[in-house]
């Protein structure tokens, strides 16, 4: 319903297509969701960084975008659990971060040949 997230930037970026190339093969979404969390031994990748909100004892998962970045957005895990919540009687009101609030927080991981 969009009312819960295992972490807001993650659910966004999967959303907007723009899985960091490293983690584009991994597997289902949720698969790739927990392995850009936790990173992934037995396969060689690591974990996302992690920083500071804003000087506070919150922490968020940086975003890593390339300089040939693609959009390929895709909202049906949304529309989904909105469709369910519907079932169940609930009017639901997604929420995500937008691109702008994502932009400034984000760091280049452009590949190296």
């Amino acid at each position: 319903m969009g009312d819960f997230s295992f972490c807001d930037f993650l659910d966004l970026t999967i959303a907007l297509g723009t899985v960091t190339y490293i983690f584009r093969n991994v597997g289902s979404a949720f698969d790739t969701y927990f392995v850009m969390t936790r990173g992934d031994g037995s396969r060689n990748i690591p974990v996302m960084e992690m920083t500071k909100w804003l000087n506070t004892k919150y922490h968020y998962i940086v975003l890593e975008l390339s300089s040939n970045q693609t959009f390929q957005p895709s909202l049906e895990w949304l529309e989904n659990d909105d469709a369910l919540a519907g079932q169940l009687g609930f009017h639901a009101k997604p929420v995500l971060p937008g691109p702008i609030t994502n932009l400034p927080l984000s760091k280049d991981k452009t590949e190296v040949s």
